[in-house]
């Protein structure tokens, strides 16, 4: 049988990767979308408190911004205005009785307004937000400039009350003075009846008064002024019947110093302790008290370190204290306790420190509670952040002992009992960047089960704030001084978790960490220009968005000499794309042509660059070599051999035939 060969001349079919191209073969999935978990600004005073107010914009278009100082009750000694959508500054207004047009997506946005106010009095301005063509306002807004509240408190004090008396008859009113610390300067009470009659006036000297009432609605107005020396007091003020059976109205008020009271409650008719221990966290205090008040008298009280013991009914009382830092450490650490027999009723820890933001030493306490008996660790870290503190000591308190202390940054073990702990931190920031950042973790041991973890900014530092992540991955964080009204002097950033520093910047800027699924604390340092007394800054979150992904595909994929091929492309997430290679010059992100004669092989490179970075795809053409007999194409050397096999076989069976012929 004879088998035909037929030799064809090649006509560019496609081969398999021809087919693959030809389909669109992709050389990666397309990318999420990246999810924004914070986008917004904020603005600092240091002498004056800012003001924010959010608003939307429903329609995107160009608006303008009014801001007006009101001159109520007087004139602002100056006052600006920034717009804001997100992290990013899309306005801003340099004066009073000013406007800016802007630009506006729809969506939230922010109005920051920095007030300055005169010498003696606070002063109002007042914002609106309108399109510029006319149209419904958007916003219009006023609030008040002042000055940051003093933090230390005032020696004077106001207080004002009404009760009701039901039954008509006789009462007594009696004020207290405590003496705790010491003795009130001034304590001045004034007692209305129905129709604001006037029935009875106390003082310091004159403390009780007895009055006839009728039925109605009474009212009280107590002036109080502490001495500067201790700066504090507390006085109660009492209304019974003439037997004192029967209490009509109490009150337990402290002045200066006094912390405010904290509530107890005794469970138990009984007897009790009460318990003040200077814990000499960092140094012994100058002096210490503790009162425990229930009805306007007096259960219980200690004027120094010690216990004393006190029978009580079951119910509520009030807790005060008040304390004072030897002079030169300005620091000091007490603990009240009350208890009924072994059973702790009340553990209340007081710290007196200087300010945190001050760039004195300063001491804090991070408690939590335990709940079971047995070992405990605690971590101690110094971020070095942006310097390293000068000093810190870590020291452990339960039920007023010292469970454990160390100096410096690293752990410490301990034992501890089911009840409130408390982890004071004493720390020096940096003697150049007046700030730090610190951070302790509490684990139980011998698992290293995470119980609390807290990081801690001392020194210039204005604010944390949180963040939780949900799930692991890659997030892009980008912090911007805004230069409202003035760049700050200073800024920068760390994200801290626990003990840990995940990522810092400095002066501004854009930063990428890989973070697991928790809460996360973002400390912003910042120095405000003086002259200014603002800052804004802007602060975004959000997943790192993805590589481009670029699909590359040339028909055909293998030409003759002469001939071309058909590029096409597309990208994701991609914003700007450039040939390389074979071609060249900026491409759309996705599109397709006709490549120029090839005579070659060659190359085409595709580079394409997006929010996530830069992606590079290519794809390769070949250019078929000429037969060297010229015509008829080329011809596979492996038919060539089967041919002449066929061929010779097939002399050899003539030869063999006219043999036996």
């Amino acid at each position: 049988m004879n088998l035909p060969i037929r030799l064809c001349r090649s006509r560019g079919p496609r081969s398999l990767l021809n087919i693959f191209a030809a389909l669109g073969l992709a050389l990666g999935v397309i990318g999420a979308q990246a999810e924004t978990l914070l986008d917004e600004s904020f603005l600092l005073g240091s002498d004056y408190v800012p003001a924010e107010r959010a608003f939307n914009i429903a329609s995107p278009g160009n608006y303008r911004v009014q801001l007006s100082d009101l001159g109520f009750p007087s004139g602002l000694q100056s006052v600006k205005a920034a717009v804001t959508r997100g992290s990013v500054l899309v306005a801003s207004v340099p004066a009073a009785f000013g406007s800016a047009d802007f630009q506006a997506s729809a969506g939230g946005h922010k109005v920051l307004v920095a007030a300055i106010a005169g010498n003696t009095a606070p002063g109002t301005f007042g914002v609106a937000v309108q399109p510029v063509a006319g149209g419904a306002t958007v916003l219009d807004y006023s609030d008040t400039g002042q000055r940051v509240a003093a933090a230390a408190p005032g020696l004077q004090s106001s207080y004002q009350a009404s009760f009701s008396i039901t039954t008509a008859g006789n009462y007594r009113i009696a004020l207290t003075d405590f003496g705790f610390p010491a003795g009130l300067a001034v304590v001045d009470l004034l007692l209305t009846g129905p129709g604001g009659t006037q029935v009875a006036r106390l003082s310091g000297t004159n403390p009780i008064a007895d009055f006839a009432a009728v039925s109605g609605n009474y009212s009280l107005l107590v002036f109080a002024t502490a001495d500067a020396l201790p700066g504090g007091g507390l006085y109660s003020v009492r209304v019974t019947d003439a037997g004192l059976n029967t209490v009509v109205f109490a009150t337990t008020r402290p002045v200066g110093t006094v912390a405010a009271g904290r509530e107890v409650n005794l469970p138990l008719t009984g007897p009790y302790t009460l318990k003040l221990t200077d814990l000499q966290v960092p140094a012994a205090l100058a002096s210490a008290n503790a009162v425990l008040v229930r009805a306007g008298t007096s259960l219980a009280r200690l004027d120094a370190a010690g216990a004393t013991s006190f029978n009580a009914s079951s119910g509520g009382a009030q807790l005060f204290s008040v304390q004072a830092a030897a002079p030169l450490d300005g620091s000091g650490v007490s603990q009240i306790e009350i208890a009924s027999g072994v059973n702790q009723i009340a553990d209340v820890l007081t710290v007196t420190s200087p300010d945190l933001a001050s760039g004195l030493p300063v001491t804090f306490d991070n408690a939590s509670d335990i709940g079971t008996a047995g070992p405990y660790r605690v971590e101690l870290a110094d971020f070095e952040f942006p310097a390293a503190t000068s000093a810190v000591t870590l020291t452990v308190v339960q039920s007023g002992q010292v469970l454990g202390q160390r100096a410096g940054a690293g752990t410490l073990d301990f034992n501890a009992v089911p009840g409130k702990l408390h982890l004071l931190v004493t720390a020096t920031p940096s003697s150049q960047t007046r700030s730090g950042l610190i951070a302790t973790r509490l684990t139980a041991q011998p698992a290293g089960t995470v119980l609390a973890e807290k990081s801690q900014a001392v020194g210039i530092l204005f604010q944390t704030r949180y963040i939780d992540i949900s799930k692991s991955g890659s997030y892009d964080l980008s912090l911007t001084d805004l230069a409202f009204p003035a760049a700050f002097s200073e800024l920068a950033l760390a994200v801290t978790r626990g003990p840990t520093r995940i990522a810092s910047i400095y002066g501004g800027g854009k930063v990428t960490f890989q973070a697991t699924a928790g809460r996360y604390e973002l400390n912003f340092l910042a120095r405000i220009n003086t002259a200014a007394q603002f800052g804004a800054y802007g602060l975004k979150v959000e997943t790192t968005p993805p590589l481009p992904v670029i699909t590359l595909s040339a028909v055909p994929t293998s030409v003759k000499a002469g001939e071309t091929t058909r590029l096409t492309w597309s990208s994701t997430g991609a914003t700007s794309c450039v040939a390389s290679d074979a071609w060249s010059g900026a491409k759309a992100v996705s599109g397709s042509l006709d490549s120029a004669a090839l005579n070659v092989d060659s190359k085409f490179t595709l580079t394409c660059t997006g929010p996530g970075g830069q992606t590079s795809a290519n794809v390769t053409v070949v250019v078929k070599k000429k037969s060297g007999s010229g015509g008829g194409g080329s011809v596979d050397p492996s038919l060539v051999v089967l041919l002449l096999m066929l061929v010779g076989g097939r002399i050899s069976a003539g030869r063999v035939k006219g043999r036996r012929a």
